[in-house]
């Protein structure tokens, strides 16, 4: 099965820039910590990209401590680079407040995918390897009132170039 390139890189962007709230929460009143931090090193390895390194760093927190209903908002980075010269790296943010009433979401991501392909020319024999890249810079935000229950509704813009 092959995968184009833009598939690929529109799967990447899924991977991290979807956000699921899998349920609400109230904070514990016993923790003095403002800021909670979590931290995925990556370290993979592929025969299109070779050595793979990466990091997410996240930050969540409660933008009013006195609302328990919102769940946490949270800050994250992404960051990742391959024995291919191939890069990604990206900044997401998800806010929640006014008891969960309001939501908002935005990621910046931005990379230079570097692949090749097998160009096998006019005779059977005379076959080489193409190298190609694959700039990309996708700008996402949206902002959502609740309007029923736990559904919610607003704007939402994409700019992707690729």
């Amino acid at each position: 099965m092959k995968i184009r390139l833009k598939q690929l890189a529109t799967l990447i962007i899924l991977l991290f820039a979807t956000q699921l709230t899998f349920g609400q929460f109230k904070s514990d009143s016993t923790d003095t910590k403002r800021v909670k931090f979590a931290a995925i090193p990556l370290i993979n390895y592929s025969r299109t990209q070779g050595t793979i390194l990466g990091a997410t760093v996240s930050g969540f927190y409660q933008i009013n401590k006195k609302d328990t209903i919102s769940p946490h908002s949270s800050t994250m980075a992404v960051g990742i680079y391959t024995a291919e010269k191939s890069w990604m790296i990206g900044g997401m943010q998800q806010l929640y407040w006014k008891e969960d009433k309001w939501r908002a979401k935005a990621a910046v991501i931005n990379g230079d995918i570097n692949f090749q392909f097998y160009n096998e020319g006019s005779g059977a024999n005379m076959g080489e390897f193409e190298d190609y890249s694959n700039e990309m810079l996708m700008v996402i935000g949206q902002i959502q009132r609740k309007v029923w229950r736990r559904i919610y509704a607003g704007p939402y813009a994409e700019y992707n170039m690729t």
